[in-house]
Order: C-alpha cells, then sequence, then structure tokens
C-alpha cells in the first residue's frame, strides 16, 4: 500500500471516533494500527481508503462492547438509623455503589459512589 493512503486512513478513524458508535458520542482512548493494505491503480483513492477506514473502525468498536463514560461522585451521607432504608434505595435507584457504612452514635454514614445527574436526562445509557 503506498504510504500516500496512510493519512486518508488515519482521517477516517478520527472521523469516525467522533461519531462515535454509541449513541452518537465520541470514543477516546484509542490505539489503532495499520497493518497492511491493498490498493488497485485504478480503483484506489484518498476517499475510499478513507471510507473503509471509517467502516473498519464502526465494525471493530462495536465488537469492542463499549460503554459510555461518566462522572463517579464519591458522596459521604449523614443520616439517623431511621432513615437508612430510604438512603439505600435513593443511592440504589441512582445506579450508585455503596462502598460502606459507619456508626456514629446515633448517626449511620453511608460512603457510596454515585453518576452526576446528567443535564439531559435522569437516567444516562450505558451500554455493554
Amino acid at each position: 500500500m503506498p504510504n500516500q493512503y496512510i493519512p486518508a486512513v488515519e482521517k477516517g478513524i478520527v472521523e469516525a471516533m467522533t461519531t462515535g458508535v454509541v449513541a452518537g458520542y465520541p470514543v477516546v482512548d484509542v490505539a489503532a494500527a495499520l497493518f497492511f493494505g491493498k490498493y488497485h491503480d485504478v480503483d484506489s483513492s484518498e476517499m475510499a481508503f478513507k471510507i473503509a477506514s471509517i467502516q473498519c473502525f464502526k465494525e471493530v468498536a462495536e465488537k469492542a462492547q463499549p460503554i459510555l463514560l461518566e462522572p463517579i461522585d464519591e458522596v459521604e451521607v449523614r443520616v439517623p438509623e431511621e432513615f437508612m432504608g430510604d438512603v439505600m434505595g435513593d443511592v440504589s435507584s441512582r445506579r450508585g455503589k455503596i462502598l460502606g457504612m459507619e456508626g456514629d452514635g446515633h448517626y449511620q454514614v453511608v460512603k457510596a459512589l454515585v453518576p452526576e445527574p446528567s443535564s439531559t436526562s435522569t437516567r444516562p445509557t450505558c451500554a455493554r
């Protein structure tokens, strides 16, 4: 494959990364390598290699089972014993992960990791 087509392959991958494969969100933290490629003197062009690399990226990315990344907050809630169940239920309903609980006299301290609320929806979608 002539070296003149390598930048077209890179442009195609970068373009495919900006539109992503899950809900149109960009893809991050990707490494790509071009091992080989075939060309034809008459039919090959930069546009053909760019389109081929876009299609290849999307096919491979879908097989990789991508997930949406979202900001996670570490929270600590001091709550009276009688409201423990409500707080635990609320954390769970927000897809939070309880890290632990400690007694603090009349209160319980709940430590958890909880996704930040999205400004566009109350429950961001995750794909895997």
